[in-house]
């Protein structure tokens, strides 16, 4: 990327669990987490900062499964106090992913892709599987 093309050298990436429906209350079914760049650097809105913002994303995303860009310029109704009015999230083959620090626009690049890089790996593991007739039929429980 060119210099000073993205606005900062941090990023906050959160990826929810694939095939768990939202359900109100329950918690964030975060899969991982991951931080680039260093935090002490970070800035903070209103006492939240990347990580929050990120969380926020892929919370809205999960709730209304579409891109956090899709419900806040599509759909800003269905908008609850709470709600994180930022877009930066994905939904790719059901990987919901949200990213916060750089551009809007960016944080969206950033979590389409990182959704649809676990989706493509998860393909090459779908056909290894399928080219080994030895392979359960069904996932192991553990």
């Amino acid at each position: 990327m060119r210099e000073n093309h993205v606005n900062r050298p941090h990023l906050y990436v959160v990826v929810l669990q694939p095939g768990i429906p939202y359900s109100a209350g329950v918690a964030l079914p975060i899969l991982f987490e991951y931080s680039i760049g260093k935090r002490e650097e970070w800035e903070k809105w209103d006492g939240k900062s990347f990580d929050d913002f990120a969380r926020g994303k892929a919370a809205l995303s999960w709730r209304m499964n579409l891109s956090s860009q899709g419900v806040i310029l599509t759909k800003l109704q269905l908008i609850r106090p709470g709600d994180c009015l930022l877009w930066g999230s994905s939904i790719v083959g059901g990987v919901i992913t949200g990213v916060s620090s750089v551009q809007p626009f960016f944080d969206e690049i950033f979590a389409t892709m990182t959704s649809a890089a676990i989706v493509g790996e998860t393909s090459y593991y779908a056909d290894q599987m399928a080219q080994n007739l030895d392979a359960p039929d069904f996932f192991p429980l553990s």
